[in-house]
């Protein structure tokens, strides 16, 4: 039987397999090593972008009159304290910036740049004073006045509040009252107010009214804080009017 002899691998050949292996190895281990450095530098960067996002709904939520007040740049709160954030404002418009202004929001790292966020914001009007009135006492329980957006709440105790100077045959220019020559639109509306009755009933007085709040002047003692001021039936009247052309 013919014995078959197994001969190794030169010296030569060894030394050439030593050194594509070990290029495989260099070759994987710096697809590792670059794959992980990406991978943080993902992470890094997602955090930059959360911090932006963070800051941008931080102002969205401020409210507009102490966006002055703000502080406009530094670092953000541990861990978090090499990011770095700016805000600055600039005109919009014609716009004066007590009204709208653009709001841009910077957050800085040291080594992975800046990324910049930018959003308008602007002042809301505020509610005309005979407004709140209207909603302190909560008028539209009663009333109806649709062209401020109060609907009907469907069971009216009074006449609705909105083109009550228009006449037609469902209903006076004025309810409550039979001749309107002798007072203005405004010291009705007041009169109307102070004592709902007041007024000969064009409906008959099967809709008798009367007053669920106390008001300066008919009531003592007077409660500025629950009770409706002079002021305040003065400026109700003044608002009502502007919805009755």
């Amino acid at each position: 039987m013919k014995r078959t002899r197994y001969l190794g691998l030169s010296m030569a050949e060894m030394m050439v397999a030593m050194v594509i292996l070990f290029m495989v190895g260099v070759f994987v281990m710096d697809m590792f090593v670059g794959g992980s450095r990406q991978l943080v530098k993902a992470t890094k960067n997602e955090k930059l972008f959360s911090l932006l996002r963070a800051k941008s709904s931080e102002l969205r939520m401020t409210e507009y009159a102490d966006l002055d007040s703000l502080t406009l740049g530094g670092n953000f709160p541990a861990p978090d304290d090499s990011y770095q954030y700016l805000i600055s404002y600039q005109n919009f418009q014609s716009f004066a910036q007590t009204e709208a202004r653009i709001i841009e929001i910077t957050v800085r790292h040291p080594k992975l740049g800046q990324r910049t966020s930018r959003m308008v914001r602007s002042a809301v009007p505020e509610l005309d004073p005979g407004q709140l009135v209207f909603e302190k006492f909560a008028c539209g329980t009663c009333h109806a006045l649709p062209a401020a957006g109060y609907p009907d709440p469907g069971t009216l105790l009074g006449p609705r509040l909105d083109n009550m100077k228009v006449t037609n045959a469902d209903r006076p220019a004025r309810p409550f009252q039979t001749d309107p020559t002798n007072v203005s639109f405004k010291d009705y509306i007041i009169e109307s107010v102070y004592d709902p009755n007041g007024f000969d009933s064009d409906l008959s007085n099967t809709n008798v009214m009367s007053p669920s709040i106390d008001i300066e002047g008919y009531v003592s003692p007077f409660d500025p804080s629950t009770d409706m001021t002079a002021q305040e039936v003065d400026d109700l009247a003044t608002w009502l009017e502007s919805f009755n052309p």
